[in-house]
């Protein structure tokens, strides 16, 4: 994060922090809450979905790297 990001964020955490109506920021807190357990769950999803195709590549890779020694006709061949 920037160091202008940062203070920005520092500048909105300090308004909330001193904020005239009560109702106000408890509605913020409310709404900050419910963004974060949505972003949780988003990040958890991602998670595994990259989780998931990178066992997938490995998976295509390891077979593919596996060459077999000689195929099925050949061995009824002899």
């Amino acid at each position: 994060m920037s160091i202008e990001e940062q203070l920005a964020l520092e500048t909105q955490a300090r308004a909330a922090l001193h904020h005239h109506d009560p109702a106000a920021v408890g509605r913020l807190c409310a709404a900050l809450i419910k963004q974060n357990a949505m972003q949780a769950q988003l990040i958890r999803q991602a998670t595994g979905h990259i989780a998931k195709l990178e066992m997938e590549q490995f998976l295509s890779e390891s077979q593919s790297s596996a060459a077999p020694l000689c195929t099925a006709d050949e061995s009824v061949r002899g």
